[in-house]
């Protein structure tokens, strides 16, 4: 009978320690800077915006396009614009990015100009007295994003937004619907705001994987 009960403790004792193992396998967050995308690393540097971030091009990989610098983009506070696309995808139908082939894109706004101080006079009885009041208070991401939603797909989101940090810099992320399912990340820094917008047709799709990793190799300047 003692053989018996122990034998019965020590199926019961590995069984727990196979659970274990199997939720701590499942469950665990996977480091994003260890998928695997296919293509080979290109590193992206442009010290004017500030940022640094690789991608993964070559014909398997994708196809990285850029804005021309100065190139007015249909907004005066828009600076640049980079899209990533599949290779293979772009090559046999250019005109679909965004529609019928997912992307990748990475949009840098420079911040409005700072209003100045307004000075307000107000006459009390028989004295004067001046306070100075801000004109205009910072605007947060989320309100930033709402207010540019044709390039944030804010109004189109699916989520609410939740605080995260790239690079070790406060953002908000938030996922959208459109064409396609959509992953967005704000971020406001050194007097630029970063637009991050990952495209995928499904969960599982490599483009997906591709602007995980991408995310983890962003770099602000």
């Amino acid at each position: 009978m003692e053989n018996n009960r122990n034998l019965i403790i020590s199926a019961v004792v590995i069984l727990i320690l196979i659970a274990g193992a199997v939720w701590y396998v499942t469950s665990r967050e996977v480091d994003p800077t260890q998928l695997e995308v296919p293509g080979v690393a290109q590193q992206v540097v442009n010290e004017e915006q500030r940022i640094e971030f690789t991608y993964y091009g070559s014909f398997d990989g994708y196809t990285l396009l850029e804005s021309p610098d100065g190139a007015f983009l249909g907004d005066p506070l828009l600076l640049k614009a980079y899209t990533l696309v599949d290779a293979d995808q772009y090559a046999a139908n250019d005109e679909s990015v965004g529609s019928n082939i997912p992307s990748i894109n990475i949009i840098i706004f420079d911040e409005e100009p700072e209003v100045e101080e307004a000075t307000s006079t107000t006459a009390v009885g028989t004295s004067t007295s001046t306070t100075t009041e801000e004109a205009t208070a910072e605007q947060s991401l989320t309100e930033w994003a709402a207010a540019h939603s044709g390039f944030t797909a804010y109004n189109a989101r699916t989520s609410e937004p939740e605080e995260v940090r790239v690079d070790g810099v406060p953002a908000i992320r938030y996922m959208s619907d459109g064409p396609f399912p959509s992953e967005t990340y704000v971020v406001n820094y050194r007097g630029k705001y970063y637009i991050f917008i990952g495209q995928y047709t499904d969960e599982e799709s490599e483009i997906r994987t591709a602007f995980r990793k991408l995310i983890s190799q962003v770099y602000f300047l």
